[in-house]
């Protein structure tokens, strides 16, 4: 199993980090508008991703594990 978290959270989207844990493989990261779209897609196989900015609004984080398949979804939001 792992875990993410999004800091600071709120951001103002200049610098907001993922960090992640107990993600043993390569794993993907998917930032999600509120109306379902995909507005990034990182690949990643570090413990800590910068995400880079983001206009104001509310987004939610997936982070998948290639391997295995799970994934754990968490609500970011952007300030200005």
């Amino acid at each position: 199993a792992f875990d993410f978290s999004i800091f600071p959270n709120p951001s103002t989207g200049a610098n907001t980090n993922i960090l992640i844990s107990g993600l043993s493989n390569d794993g993907r990261i998917q930032i999600i508008d509120m109306t379902g779209k995909v507005l990034k897609t990182l690949v990643v196989n570090s413990n800590n991703v910068k995400v880079g900015y983001l206009p104001t609004g509310v987004y939610m984080v997936k982070v998948s594990n290639s391997a295995t398949a799970e994934q754990v979804t968490k609500r970011m939001v952007i300030v200005n």
